[in-house]
């Protein structure tokens, strides 16, 4: 089977850090394959080659540093205002896989081979671009439906729908019931181990202040606080969303953009 650039990627990481010494393994950098990334090899990073490149090019990719730890040598990120642009180098092909967040979310992501057209993707997201001219100007560059929601600000929307059409049966009827309820339908919903959670806020890190439903036996559910309190146990999927909606105080807000931070 053919790994994907980034499944590559890993693996090769998983390895070589492995191969060190255990009390070196936190501060030694990746180094940079240099048969297949020479161009990167002269300069020694991959930040000091997008560098090299932005200054060749006239390219804005002010905040531009390298990635951390392991990734070092064969990682970068551009950071302005509420934009990341990250790269990551494949190991076994060339490949410079690229994400472009907002908000704590992650919008679009993509591979190409080529360094130069890499750090004019970063600086044109990281310039203002809109998802829909990243996606025609870089067509490699993945876009799908929740990002673009994201964008419009209907994120909440979209993934309560997305959700309701694909939500495992162990946990489809708690989703639907919690649908139902509508101080639950305005916040975001998101599983993790087919449990069912709810944030006040669209991005990662997510808010932690809200319970969470999870399926036990027999269409049966829990009802759980973040802090790992048992509000209720046994009972169906929409005594659990209703449970989970009466803990709520008034005036408890709908999800906005961004991350947790940014209820503080």
């Amino acid at each position: 089977m053919r790994l994907s650039p980034g499944l590559r990627r890993s693996a090769w990481l998983y390895q070589w850090l492995h191969s060190q010494p255990w009390e070196k393994m936190l501060r030694m950098p990746a180094p940079v394959p240099e048969q297949i990334y020479p161009d990167v090899a002269a300069f020694g990073s991959l930040a000091a080659a997008l560098h090299a490149l932005a200054e060749r090019d006239g390219l804005d990719l002010d905040g531009l540093t390298t990635e951390q730890a392991g990734w070092i040598n064969v990682g970068a990120r551009v950071a302005r205002a509420d934009r990341i642009a990250s790269v990551v180098m494949a190991s076994e092909v060339r490949a410079f896989s690229s994400q472009l967040w907002s908000k704590g979310v992650c919008l679009s992501g993509g591979a190409t081979g080529n360094l130069g057209v890499t750090a004019g993707l970063l600086a044109f997201w990281c310039g203002g671009a809109m998802l829909a001219e990243v996606r025609e100007r870089y067509p490699f560059m993945n876009v799908g439906e929740l990002a673009l929601a994201h964008e419009r600000g209907t994120a909440v929307e979209v993934k309560w729908r997305l959700l309701l059409d694909s939500a495992p049966d162990l946990v489809r009827p708690a989703v639907q019931a919690a649908a139902g309820q509508p101080v639950l339908r305005g916040l975001f919903p998101f599983l993790s181990l087919n449990t069912l959670r709810f944030s006040r806020c669209t991005g990662y890190p997510y808010s932690a202040d809200v319970p969470h439903i999870e399926p036990t036996y027999g269409n049966r559910f829990r009802v759980v606080t973040p802090g790992g309190t048992l509000v209720a146990e046994g009972v169906n999927a929409r005594e659990a969303a209703a449970v989970v909606a009466s803990t709520l105080p008034p005036g408890f807000r709908s999800a906005v953009a961004g991350t947790a931070r940014d209820l503080a």
